[in-house]
């Protein structure tokens, strides 16, 4: 999902097109008035979209984002810790 590259159109044309946006493999950010008022995205990105914010409310996961994160800054390489991460990406038992 790239919502840089959304094209962003107005709720008219929406009206007007709304198969051809529906169709579509890009982001589209409604607008009324020139202002952003919703996004339409495919199914797959959104479910990705909720998957990332699961991810980010689990706290052993961000923890171990922030500790790779300290080690990366320290001019070291990011240490994997096998274990629930392996597992958590489909890697390991």
């Amino acid at each position: 999902m790239d919502l840089l590259r959304a094209e962003y159109i107005g709720v008219r044309t929406l009206k007007t097109h709304l198969s051809k946006y529906l169709r579509g493999d890009r982001p589209v950010v409604v607008t009324e008035r020139g202002r952003p008022k919703r996004v339409i995205l495919g199914y797959n990105d959104a479910v990705d979209l909720i998957e990332m914010m699961e991810e980010a409310r689990d706290s052993e996961w961000t923890a171990e984002v922030e500790r790779s994160r300290r080690a990366y800054r320290k001019g070291g390489g990011v240490p994997f810790r096998g274990g629930s991460l392996r597992r958590r990406v489909g890697l390991g038992r």
